[in-house]
């Protein structure tokens, strides 16, 4: 199996080594990694839910993009006593070699005077947004982080969760377990049906398996 190859040149034309395929699945694996226990935060005061400080989540972005981040279009809205807030997260992928975005988006409570109606801004508590709105920023730059990987709270408080398939790494070795079928002349299912018939004694090799399906879904679309 040839693996695929990224461009070696950006948008803005800079010659840039490629990363293989495997390279990148490898990357993934290390972003999609469950959180450490010990790493994780209770929010007592969000029914026990489960959180990753601002602190720790800008250290991860140091130390997956060696300080290569940065975030725009910071922007908010007022709305009754909440400030609603988006942000763009960049980060340059160090095997990619191209900057990714990815966008967050979090509300925070404006604290006001006890027993103030909710519409009723100017009963906020005095220079309060000078602690709400960089918790505002924060919490937008977790949403937007979470949606890189696992490792960054991607499931955390989630009844269902997804893990990380290395697709092309795994097809990269099935092909090398069954180098021997020319999968390039496979066109229709009847082509598979005679590999199939062929090799009675891998039909319970997984990568095999993982192979032959492959190409029976690429037949079927």
């Amino acid at each position: 199996m040839n693996l695929i190859k990224y461009d070696e040149q950006n948008q803005s034309g800079e010659n840039l080594p490629a990363a293989n395929v495997q390279t990148m699945e490898g990357f993934n694996k290390m972003l999609n990694e469950e959180v450490p226990e010990n790493d994780i935060e209770i929010n007592k005061f969000a029914g026990n839910s489960k959180y990753l400080p601002i602190s720790y989540i800008q250290m991860l972005l140091d130390q997956f993009f060696v300080g290569l981040w940065e975030t725009e279009n910071f922007t908010y809205t007022v709305v009754a006593n909440e400030l609603i807030g988006n942000v763009t997260l960049k980060y340059y992928h160090p095997f990619a070699k191209v900057w990714l975005k990815r966008e967050g988006a979090a509300a925070v409570m404006i604290q006001q005077n006890k027993g103030a109606n909710i519409t009723d801004i100017s009963e906020k508590i005095k220079n309060t947004l000078a602690k709400d709105h960089p918790h505002l920023l924060a919490a937008c730059i977790c949403s937007a982080a979470r949606s890189i990987g696992k490792r960054f709270g991607r499931d955390l408080n989630r009844k269902l969760e997804d893990n990380y398939d290395s697709f092309y790494s795994d097809m990269a070795a099935a092909e090398s377990v069954t180098a021997t079928i020319e999968w390039e002349k496979v066109l229709t299912l009847a082509d598979l049906k005679n590999i199939w018939n062929a090799n009675p004694d891998l039909h319970n090799n997984k990568q095999f398996i993982k192979t032959f399906t492959y190409h029976k879904n690429k037949i079927k679309k």
